[in-house]
């Protein structure tokens, strides 16, 4: 073969062809081009879209999953309508204040004692002091309001992770004293350390009244919950329910908790 290139024949350009590439050229318009031309870009464009829109997608979960920042609120464990019981620690002044009526001198240094529960818990009324703290050589001492004593549940197990005392609506009454306008229950849980939070309502479904929350201190709970009777109807029945949750926010079995779901009914006079 000869060095000489070969150029192929000459075809030249249908008249009608011409004169629009001519006109497009003196209006300075885009020539037209064909459906078929237009497809054979378009497909190709649209398949490198999906296939970013893809990886952005795998990108995005990738990172998700890695623990990086995302602009979705993370998963919420609290319920929506609940309302903190535990209003902070009680201060050294006011622990020696409450000894006091103990017959413990304050003015001592307390090394002695061992303090497993010391806080300020709310009530219809405000708040109350709550210790639970053992006295050498002796057991636990419990005080709350204006109950004290040395009643306390026992310790928590593996099959039962909550223990409470037996008589949490006669504890209310000692303990929220002055409240002649409120019904209320009270209850003091030893918990495993597997036990996030106690929360506990009493009323309707749907109703007002709110979950409260008690959290553990010390391996002790204080719970605690109140209407103001005038809200509603005497002889209206009401519900007292508690629940329990784990340190992932998973719900506790409830045949667990001590304390079963019971009707109360709204008296027609006060409840002191």
């Amino acid at each position: 073969m000869s060095g000489t290139v070969l150029l192929p024949a000459e075809r030249k350009l249908p008249t009608h062809r011409r004169d629009q590439i001519l006109r497009s050229i003196l209006s300075d318009e885009e020539p037209v081009r064909s459906t078929t031309r237009r497809a054979r870009w378009i497909a190709p464009i649209a398949v490198a879209s999906v296939a970013a829109l893809v990886a952005v997608g795998a990108i995005a979960l990738a990172d998700r999953d890695a623990g990086a920042p995302s602009d979705s609120p993370p998963a919420v464990t609290t319920s929506d309508d609940a309302v903190p019981l535990d209003l902070g620690p009680l201060s050294q002044a006011e622990i020696g204040s409450e000894l006091e009526t103990f017959g413990i001198d304050a003015s001592e240094p307390l090394d002695r004692y061992e303090f497993f529960f010391a806080r300020r818990i709310d009530g219809p009324d405000g708040p109350i002091p709550v210790i639970v703290m053992s006295t050498p050589p002796g057991p636990y001492v419990y005080k709350a309001g204006d109950l004290r004593g040395n009643s306390v549940p026992d310790a928590p197990t593996a099959q039962r992770p909550i223990r409470g005392m037996d008589m949490p609506l006669d504890l209310a009454q000692a303990v929220y004293t002055g409240t002649p306008d409120y019904w209320k229950a009270a209850g003091l849980y030893r918990v495993a350390e597997s036990v996030d939070r106690v929360e506990v309502r009493v009323g309707t479904p749907g109703g007002p009244e709110p979950w409260r929350v008690a959290t553990p201190h010390g391996g002790f709970v204080f719970w605690a919950t109140w209407f103001e009777t005038a809200d509603y109807e005497s002889g209206t029945e009401l519900t007292l329910e508690l629940r329990a949750f784990d340190a992932d926010g998973e719900p506790i079995d409830p045949g667990l908790i001590p304390d079963p779901p019971r009707t109360i009914t709204v008296p027609g006079g006060s409840n002191s």
